[in-house]
């Protein structure tokens, strides 16, 4: 059903991978009853106001959040790796490694206890991208590639190679 959330935040993603058309995307998503259906109507609105730079707007959409992770089949994101993010965009040094550290330390944690999570070690890829450790970065990024490649299952498989290119853009 078109006029759920979820199929919303996708049409927003749409307009903005294909178009570049920010203005519409955020139309379309402002039109969603609730912003919290999966997380991704939320992270859509911080990855809106991340691409128009409105950083100080970002920070409040995920300090409103009451969500630590971004938790689906495809991704799995600390809050505290979005917040080192923006804070880096921001050129806000010492806030960014305070947050990046901590999704670390969540992110190693977690995967002592799920090692076969591919989503994970992407996570900790993009987080040692972020943090400038390109080899465990890349490390990790492959890692995610190798525990789910395109060969065995395309339609998540995909993701982990999005995720270690937006570890190779992070890292320059």
């Amino acid at each position: 059903n078109p006029d759920l959330d979820f199929p919303r935040a996708g049409l927003a993603e749409n307009f903005i991978d294909w178009k570049g058309n920010l203005a519409a995307a955020e139309e379309i998503v402002h039109q969603a009853k609730s912003y919290d259906y999966l997380q991704l109507s939320f992270n859509i609105i911080v990855y809106i106001d991340i691409l128009n730079r409105n950083y100080d707007k970002a920070i409040k959409d995920m300090n409103s959040s009451h969500h630590e992770f971004e938790v689906g089949q495809f991704r799995f994101t600390p809050r505290t790796q979005v917040l080192g993010l923006i804070y880096k965009f921001k050129n806000d040094p010492a806030k960014s490694k305070l947050y990046l550290d901590s999704s670390k330390i969540q992110l190693e944690k977690m995967i002592k206890d799920n090692p076969q999570d591919e989503r994970l070690h992407s996570s900790l890829g993009k987080t040692y991208a972020a943090l400038g450790n390109y080899d465990k970065a890349v490390s990790e990024g492959k890692k995610g590639i190798e525990l789910l490649p395109l060969e065995k299952e395309a339609y998540r498989g995909y993701y982990r190679l999005w995720d270690l290119a937006e570890i190779y853009t992070l890292l320059g």
